[in-house]
């Protein structure tokens, strides 16, 4: 009987914990994900230290209301919200699945030799 093949089942047969660290990143992600649609919906106070402090927006001021917007699926106002946003989003989530589908590939390769 074969076994069917999943993140955390990778880790093991891979022997280290980069399907362990990926899986927590995609937690994370959905994390923010989440805090950011749930801050554009209600009035929540500034968190980042930098505008507290100096009342200057930083560079990624913006980044979390550009994120629940495309969530919402309006691509225009995450632009105007924060112009990197979405290429970055795109990066991130690309960068994801190639380290996704290099550790199944590496699996699927050392099992073969096996």
């Amino acid at each position: 009987m074969r076994r069917r093949a999943n993140i955390t089942t990778l880790a093991a047969w891979h022997g280290d914990r980069t399907a362990l660290r990926l899986l927590l990143l995609l937690g994370l992600g959905v994390a923010y994900a989440g805090f950011a649609r749930f801050s554009a919906r209600r009035r929540v106070p500034v968190l980042c230290p930098f505008r507290r402090l100096t009342g200057v927006r930083c560079p990624l001021c913006g980044f979390t209301t550009a994120t629940a917007r495309v969530l919402d699926g309006d691509l225009r106002e995450a632009t105007r919200a924060h112009p990197l946003a979405l290429p970055a989003l795109v990066a991130a989530v690309g960068w994801y699945l190639a380290a996704v589908g290099a550790l199944a590939l590496n699996h699927l390769l050392s099992r073969r030799e096996a």
